[in-house]
């Protein structure tokens, strides 16, 4: 089992990837530090090196997304299966559909590999990042 964190991520990731997917990568764990609860993305254990940020408003032991060194990019509607994040993953999986990516069907995952998000990791971050509020804001009214 191999220990992750940032330094050892991105030392990893920038052996195998353009410089331009680096970038998409880095932007997405900029979004992620901004995002994920206690602004700390969880760092995965295995042999391709992962983070995960875990947005308690969406799942409290789920995350919305998974990054790796190898540059995919994996959107994790089928992880937050709480009643709660099912708002979620329709909004998102909808808002994907209305910008052209792909969406899920009955809470699968799905894989973005490069070619189709990092050209368009500014528009798949608005996206996140709107879900994600709506969310929260759900989650307030809630009192969650």
């Amino acid at each position: 089992m191999v220990t992750w964190d940032e330094q050892s991520f991105f030392a990893a990731a920038s052996a195998k990837l353009s410089a331009e997917h680096l970038q998409a990568l880095r932007s997405l764990f900029e979004w992620a530090k901004e995002y994920a609860d206690n602004h700390d993305p969880s760092f995965g254990r295995g042999e391709i090196g992962s983070f995960n940020p875990i947005v308690a408003a969406v799942s409290h032991r789920r995350s919305v997304f998974t990054a790796r060194t190898d540059g995919t990019l994996t959107l994790n509607f089928g992880w937050p299966n709480e009643p709660e994040a099912k708002a979620w993953r329709e909004l998102f999986g909808k808002s994907l559909q209305k910008e052209g990516f792909s969406s899920p069907l009955k809470g699968e995952h799905v894989i973005n590999i490069a070619n189709r998000w990092v050209p368009r990791v500014k528009d798949l971050l608005r996206i996140l990042s709107t879900s994600v509020a709506t969310a929260r804001k759900a989650a307030e009214h809630l009192g969650n």
